[in-house]
């Protein structure tokens, strides 16, 4: 019996060390958490920047704000959360971006033309069509612990025009949109959360930015910053300053040179009156020149080709033709094509001046002569086709049936009235005299 009770205690005591000896060698085999989550770019890897020195202080980004590291012989250290910025002292350059299958959400609101707030139009990792190229990056790579916390993440700021500055005749100004992401080169069509988001203001000399300022929260994802100004010539600063370089950078957008076309909405029909069509250039050097081509679905064009000199304009003038719509389209090649519309309303302005003119033509002649040898039919008939024809040769064809210099302009009711009454008064004077036998 006592053989069996001393062997008992020692077999215990070895079942319980076991687990404890093999957890112990298991910690000691495992790298520190600490350790695997602080990876180190290397001093090689910063040699090959330029513009990043040895005990140099860099740009670190955190949620907290904008911080520094100081570069160290053997290299920084990143932490989990944080983004290092390091300068690489190009200049703006043709990159591959972002090509997530996209669609893009609508701007939010903007009566002001401008707001502060962080937002923009946001092109999400959603089916439909692929985003398109070039895109241009910013001098600044973003370096960050990957998801392993042991490897480095390299990303960078990325801008595409997406959309060049162009005239909008609906509200007299030049519209265009920029993109702006923060580019994974090596998974461009894959969107993963930032461990930061990375800010950027617009600024410029554009006559409304809207949003002033993006955050970005996603790689690949592009943000859509809306551009307005009344005044372009083939270029537009915008000043985009990201919240780790406070000098900030300046991107041109172009200017698209449109064609545009201006008429008066409504001219009297039937061939009564005419109306100046102007053809313009908006955006482009001043010393483009055009050539435009004009056509329209109704009325008589004075010319079909104009030159646009200098001043970037020319005038030509269209009569109407019965009662319609016109439509006038001017195209040039590189300018695009352009499209006003004219109304080509009744002349009932016009009849009405020329009946009132016939008539009191015809008065003014039946007061002063009062002569009897006239027929009163003949007095009311001559008056009106008088008056009438005169007022129709003399506004719709240009020919003066009158026999007088009269230097009216034919462009409003009064000088229809006058000529009409002239028309009336001649048309009673030629009109046939009856004989005395007639009289009684």
């Amino acid at each position: 019996m006592a053989p069996t009770s001393t062997t008992r205690p020692a077999i215990r005591c070895r079942s319980w060390m076991l687990p404890v000896t093999a957890l112990l060698v298991l910690l000691a085999v495992l790298p520190s958490p600490g350790l695997a989550q602080r990876p180190v770019v290397s001093a090689e890897r910063l040699r090959t920047l330029p513009t990043v020195q040895a005990e140099q202080a860099v740009t670190v980004l955190r949620d907290g704000g904008v911080d520094t590291a100081v570069v160290r012989p053997d290299g920084v250290a990143l932490e989990v959360g944080t983004m290092l910025v390091l300068p690489t002292g190009e200049a703006l350059r043709e990159v591959t971006g972002p090509r997530v299958p996209a669609e893009i959400a609508p701007s939010p609101p903007d009566p002001e033309g401008s707001s502060g707030a962080a937002g923009g139009a946001v092109v999400t990792a959603t089916p439909g069509a692929e985003v398109d190229t070039p895109f241009r990056a910013l001098p600044f790579r973003l370096l960050t612990p990957d998801a392993t916390g042991s490897g480095i993440w390299t990303l960078r700021p990325v801008i595409k025009v997406d959309r060049p500055l162009r005239w909008d005749p609906a509200t007299g100004e030049f519209r265009g949109r920029l993109a702006i992401a923060v580019n994974d080169s090596l998974s461009p069509s894959e969107a993963k959360p930032l461990p930061t988001t990375v800010g950027f203001r617009f600024l410029g000399d554009a006559d409304g930015i809207a949003p002033e300022r993006v955050e970005v929260s996603r790689t690949n994802d592009l943000y859509f910053v809306e551009l307005h100004t009344r005044a372009a010539i083939d270029s537009l600063r915008l000043h985009i300053v990201p919240d780790f370089d406070l000098s900030g950078h300046d991107v041109w957008i172009p200017v698209r040179p449109t064609l545009v076309v201006t008429a008066p909405p409504r001219v009297p029909g039937w061939g009564v009156g005419s109306a100046p069509i102007t053809v313009l250039v908006r955006g482009g050097a001043d010393e483009q020149r055009a050539s435009a081509t004009l056509a329209a679905t109704m009325g008589e064009l004075d010319a079909q080709i104009l030159e646009l000199g200098a001043a970037g304009s020319a005038i030509t003038t269209i009569r109407s033709s019965g009662i319609g719509t016109a439509v006038i389209t001017a195209s040039a090649p590189g300018f695009g094509e352009a499209v006003a519309t004219v109304e080509f309303t009744w002349p009932v302005a016009f009849l009405l001046a020329g009946l009132l003119g016939s008539v009191f033509g015809g008065a003014v002649v039946t007061v002063r002569q009062r002569d009897r040898r006239i027929r009163l039919r003949h007095q009311i008939l001559g008056a009106v086709l008088g008056g009438l024809l005169g007022t129709v040769a003399w506004f719709a064809l240009g020919i003066n049936m009158l026999g007088v210099d009269l230097g009216l302009p034919r462009s409003n009711e009064i000088a229809v009235f006058a000529v009409a009454a002239l028309g009336a008064y001649l048309g009673i004077m030629a009109a046939p005299k009856s004989t005395d036998q007639d009289a009684t």
